[in-house]
């Protein structure tokens, strides 16, 4: 038997001693797994658990603990670190561990007199995340994260027909107009009364054909092509004059235009 040892006769029978009877290996703590018991000599090997392995070294100081050869233990972050008396009327305090408060701040130290660590901003301009979908170019600022808002302020108002359509994209600060509007030809509201085109709003066409302003295409493009020229400016200027115009979208009728959509550059 293989498994035995010290073999010999005793009453004309050979036997030997199997040291691992009744033996059963164990893990000879956190960082060895359970071994197998050699038959020569009855102990059990301690086989060893691979380098960075977790574990728990007992020690309240330490943070990362984990095995390397067999062994566990962490990392003191306070070792090396001798407090001493603040002055005559302060006792010698104990080594704390400072995080950073959040991703514009850096760990920083603790003060001996109160047992408070430090809030060390991070540089301005460092990137973070406001967690608002609405921001842009999210940076810390003075300790606090935020980002631009580039529909604050932005009136996307031109075609008030147009309603809901008309909204402001976060990321890019553009209005969006979806191209149905009622008051077609007819950009300026400074006469609710009069819903037919004033020469004022040739104008504005105009300005907007030159790239001076901007009109939404569901008010400005007259004909319908895309495209806002000084074309449309002259079918304005003849429908306000009281010119017949081809290719003019007609006076309000409650019928929604669909006219082509635009984005503001």
């Amino acid at each position: 038997d293989p498994n035995t040892t010290n073999d010999q006769c005793t009453s004309g029978v050979c036997a030997g001693t199997d040291l691992c009877a009744g033996v059963v290996c164990t893990p000879k703590d956190q960082c060895h797994d359970a071994g197998t018991c050699s038959s020569a000599t009855g102990l059990c090997s301690e086989p060893i658990k691979p380098d960075g392995t977790g574990c728990d070294d007992g020690d309240p100081n330490t943070t990362n603990d984990q095995c390397t050869s067999g062994v566990c233990a962490g990392t003191d972050l306070c070792a090396g670190v001798v407090c001493t008396p603040k002055d005559q009327c302060h006792d010698a305090g104990t080594c704390i561990v400072c995080t950073p408060k959040d991703q514009c701040h850096d760990a920083g130290t603790c003060n001996s007199a109160t047992g408070i660590c430090s809030e060390p901003i991070k540089p301005d301009g460092t990137g973070c995340d406001d967690g608002d979908p609405n921001t842009t170019n999210d940076q810390c600022t003075n300790g606090v994260c935020a980002g631009t808002d580039l529909c604050a302020g932005v009136v996307c108002d031109w075609c008030e027909e147009c309603g809901p359509s008309n909204q402001c994209v976060a990321q890019a600060g553009k209005c969006i107009d979806a191209g149905q509007c009622f008051s077609c030809g007819k950009p300026t509201k400074s006469d609710p009364v009069n819903t037919e085109p004033q020469a004022s709003d040739a104008l504005f066409v105009l300005q907007t054909a030159v790239g001076l302003t901007y009109c939404s295409a569901c008010v400005c493009d007259v004909n319908g092509n895309g495209v806002i020229t000084a074309g449309d400016a002259l079918r304005v200027l003849m429908r306000a004059v009281g010119i017949p115009v081809s290719g003019f979208c007609g006076p309000l009728s409650g019928v929604r235009r669909g006219a082509v959509g635009s984005v503001l550059p």
